[in-house]
């Protein structure tokens, strides 16, 4: 089971239309939106603390925490122990549907969320390969997701 909990700095329209992509294939996906249940504005402390009673929610972001007026998002997460994903700048400026296409190209990565220690911060970045072909990862601390990921997932070395 997956649940992601969208932020007020993302569509409205992201977290809607990705439970209806994956209504067949991924039917236990549960979405919602901070804005479904708080005012625009909300200080992050506020509406993170709901979220520390199940913490079974994925927290996904474009707060990187870098706006010296406003509380840290990635740092309440950690201190509050609640998983969180957040876009990188380039993921961020490049709209609404390159977002669409990173969540749904590191979709397998992002499934394996939930086994990550609590508190974990994971970058979502697009890499250039060859031919400036785009690749969507997760990372965490500048790892690869996969080696970050690999000892908390049962079975694996």
């Amino acid at each position: 089971m997956i649940r992601l909990y969208f932020d007020e700095c993302v569509s409205r329209r992201f977290p809607v239309e990705l439970k209806e992509f994956y209504a067949v294939d991924c039917p236990e996906l549960e979405t919602a939106h901070m804005l479904d249940d708080y005012e625009a504005g909300e200080f992050d402390s506020v509406w993170l603390e709901r979220l520390t009673s199940d913490k079974t929610w994925i927290v996904v972001t474009q707060d990187l925490g870098k706006d010296p007026k406003k509380e840290k998002l990635p740092t309440i997460c950690k201190h509050l122990g609640i998983t969180h994903l957040a876009f990188s700048p380039a993921i961020i400026n490049a709209g609404y549907t390159i977002q669409k296409t990173a969540i749904v190209t590191a979709w397998q990565q992002i499934l394996l969320l939930p086994k990550a220690p609590p508190g974990t911060h994971v970058r979502l970045s697009v890499l250039h390969g060859k031919k400036a072909v785009p690749r969507y990862e997760l990372s965490v601390k500048g790892k690869p997701f996969s080696v970050f990921i690999a000892p908390f997932i049962e079975g694996l070395p």
